[in-house]
């Protein structure tokens, strides 16, 4: 008997919840170890988040269909539910204008009250499994994928030669970090973090434009160097700044590896030893 949909669902949710707590561990802990060790855990981390995601996303798919079925049933009860209380009404009736007699009423009444209680009883378990698939439906995350990540940018081209003789250098104690679209693809754009603080957003304006993505806003975020670690703020944008799956609110630190996701498109926040 295949397993039932919400167990699976739930069961996603709570190791995307689990992976999330893992990273933040990693990031809490980050000046304990080095830069080549939490690049790879993260890594792998973020490897198993995005496995995860593309696993929720094909379970609320089928809670999706399911609940289209169920309103779909239930829709049919309730048609014939209101269709046998209809015959009960005009059973009723004829007997009390004594068309047919009792006797013979009450055995015609039998079957559609029959039918309405069944009918009944299967709307309410309907409407129980629809109440479970909805509360699970409401926790589906917000941030899944798009299959073609349509974005252009103000692009800055280096090739890993270039970045390691590149003069970008900070204040001291300071590694250069830079934010990659696209990472691993042929689009591959690399975006050093130079100075104080590096702006993406839709408006010319900013130092990474993100042009067509219609969920960034105008100013969208910023990446700041705070003199003594990277930070990540949300400059009150409509739809909201990712790090890791996780809406930021407050100013967030960023310790190397984050995924982060502005509207609809996909950076990776790195830092180069």
């Amino acid at each position: 008997m295949p397993e039932d949909v919400l167990v699976v669902v739930n069961r996603i949710l709570d190791e995307l919840d689990l992976g999330i707590s893992r990273i933040e561990k990693v990031h809490a802990n980050a000046d304990r170890f080095t830069s080549v060790v939490i690049d790879r855990v993260l890594g792998d981390l973020n490897r198993q988040q995005d496995t995860l995601r593309d696993r929720a996303g094909e379970a609320f798919d089928q809670l999706e269909v399911e609940v289209a079925i169920s309103v779909g049933r239930r829709e049919e009860l309730e048609s014939g539910s209101a269709t046998a209380r209809v015959a009960l009404e005009e059973i009723e009736l004829r007997a009390l204008i004594e068309i047919i007699d009792a006797e013979t009423g009450d055995a015609l009444a039998a079957e559609h009250r029959g039918s309405v209680e069944a009918a009944d009883t299967e709307i309410a378990q309907i409407e129980q499994r629809l109440g479970q698939l909805r509360t699970c439906i409401a926790r589906r995350p917000s941030h899944d994928e798009p299959d073609d990540i349509d974005a252009d940018f103000e692009v800055i081209e280096m090739d890993e030669g270039e970045l390691e003789e590149a003069d970008f250098e900070l204040d001291i104690g300071h590694r250069l970090a830079v934010l990659v679209y696209s990472e691993g693809s042929e689009e591959e754009q690399v975006h050093p973090v130079g100075g104080e603080a590096l702006t993406i957003g839709r408006g010319r304006d900013n130092d990474v434009q993100v042009r067509n993505d219609k969920k960034v806003s105008r100013y969208h975020c910023v990446v700041e160097n705070t003199g003594s670690n990277y930070e990540l703020r949300d400059l009150d944008s409509a739809n909201g700044t990712l790090v890791n799956g996780a809406l930021v609110e407050d100013d967030r630190r960023l310790f190397g590896g984050e995924e982060l996701i502005i509207g609809e498109t996909f950076f990776r926040f790195r830092l180069m030893d």
